[in-house]
């Protein structure tokens, strides 16, 4: 009997925390710093120390919270034909 070889790729949600520390004179001068940062995407924090998946946060979407389009697709490892998708078909 042969073996045949495949992967599944499953789009999800999964919330990221990154730790970081603001220089400042006061509290409240940082709290002016994030909104900076936040608020300008070219800005960045200067000490950021490392960042982690919050695993208990991982979430399925389903197609229609991907604007229609596909959330899991199986391909053939041996071709990377796409085998099969849950693409909402009524878009």
């Amino acid at each position: 009997m042969k073996t045949f070889d495949f992967y599944r790729d499953e789009k999800q949600t999964i919330w990221v925390r990154t730790r970081f520390d603001i220089q400042a004179e006061s509290y409240e001068q940082a709290l002016e710093k994030i909104k900076e940062v936040e608020v300008d995407k070219s800005e960045s924090y200067e000490n950021t120390h490392y960042w982690e998946f919050l695993e208990e946060t991982l979430e399925e979407i389903t197609p229609e919270e991907n604007k229609g389009e596909a959330t899991l697709e199986i391909h053939s490892e041996d071709t990377n034909e796409l085998i099969y998708t849950n693409e909402n078909k009524t878009k």
